[in-house]
């Protein structure tokens, strides 16, 4: 009998740890807090009704204002909204244009004027502050916009990991896509989509995500809706590497049908010239086709989203004597090259 309550306690030990592993996963949404206010007078009204709106979807969040006025709506989809507060014997103030970033917990303030006054109160909020007290560690990020306007050859993070001065990509081994925070090696980072773990389990590929080595990205770029790059993060529920974080969400249907049909084509002949030393580059295609489509199932509750993408490449690989395929070894010095064929004989 002792025996057998053991073994369930030893269970019932592991159950409550699967149950809290989860709560170390990278952080997928994010917050809005503020301070409801009378307006002339400063004094915090509470027991304000606040509603947020995500403007894609028409999602509503709501909560309400404590004894001090302030409120806290956690677990928010990322993008812009409309915040309203409404109370008895007051006007609704609104405030638009809130922009919920990743990770960020956005800060707003309402003042709401007295009923008599015949007024609408409109705020439009400044979007992405450069210092803020909500922000903690040294973090930015790329949002949609910066993803569909922003250049990239290869379609993969790395691209966009560049746009913070503080993350560089080594090309000290052979795959040059090594993303290093503030020097650190790229094996010490941490790379999660939508809270989910998408690291280099084996350390075998220089740019730390899953098909690295075969220099394929963990997800479609079409599916990013932001990205996040961290670099000394503060926040105690995130955890489990000593490099940086890069930490992406994907997309979400919304109450409009909107998708694409894309195709990039790269060859040898959209290469420019290289050091003469280099020689000409060897003959290599890349081709990716996809499609991305998102709507609603039901307006302002249930969403669908789906993408495909599918890469092709030819390329040589390794090294060479002629500079054919490859690099060229010896930098194509032509002593260098009958120096190394006759050793080889």
């Amino acid at each position: 009998m002792y025996r057998q309550e053991v073994r369930m306690a030893i269970l019932g030990v592991i159950a409550m740890l699967l149950i809290a592993a989860p709560a170390l996963a990278q952080i997928t949404t994010g917050a809005i807090r503020g301070v409801v206010t009378v307006q002339d007078e400063g004094a915090a009204l509470s027991g304000a009704a606040i509603t947020a709106i995500h403007g894609p979807t028409g999602t509503r969040y709501t909560a309400a204002t404590d004894d001090q006025g302030r409120f806290l709506i956690r677990g928010l989809r990322i993008g812009p909204y409309t915040v309203t507060s409404e109370a008895g014997g007051f006007q609704v103030s609104e405030v638009t244009g809130v922009i919920v970033g990743l990770g960020e917990a956005v800060r707003v303030t309402l003042e709401m004027p007295l009923a008599s006054v015949e007024e609408t109160l409109t705020v439009v909020s400044e979007s992405n502050v450069l210092i803020a007290p909500n922000r903690t560690g040294v973090a930015s990020s790329v949002p949609l916009e910066g993803l569909e306007t922003l250049p990239s050859i290869n379609r993969d993070f790395n691209d966009f990991a560049r746009t913070n001065p503080f993350v560089t990509l080594s090309a000290e081994n052979e795959d040059a896509q090594a993303i290093s925070f503030a020097g650190r090696n790229s094996r010490f980072n941490n790379i999660q989509i939508d809270g989910s773990v998408n690291n280099d389990l084996f350390g075998l590929a220089d740019s730390g995500t899953p098909g690295g080595q075969a220099e394929t990205t963990p997800i479609s770029l079409d599916a990013i809706q932001e990205i996040q790059l961290v670099m000394a993060d503060y926040d105690v529920r995130n955890g489990g590497y000593s490099g940086g974080s890069l930490n992406a969400i994907t997309r979400s249907g919304s109450n409009q049908h909107k998708g694409s049909l894309f195709y990039f084509g790269r060859d040898q002949s959209l290469v420019g010239d290289g050091p003469e030393v280099l020689g000409e580059p060897g003959q290599f295609e890349q081709q990716v086709l996809g499609f991305r489509l998102g709507g609603p199932i039901t307006k302002d509750n249930i969403f669908y989203f789906v993408n495909a993408e599918i890469k092709t490449q030819d390329q040589p690989t390794g090294w060479s004597l002629s500079g054919n395929s490859g690099q060229c070894f010896g930098g194509c010095d032509p002593a260098v090259s009958a120096a190394a064929r006759s050793r080889r004989r």
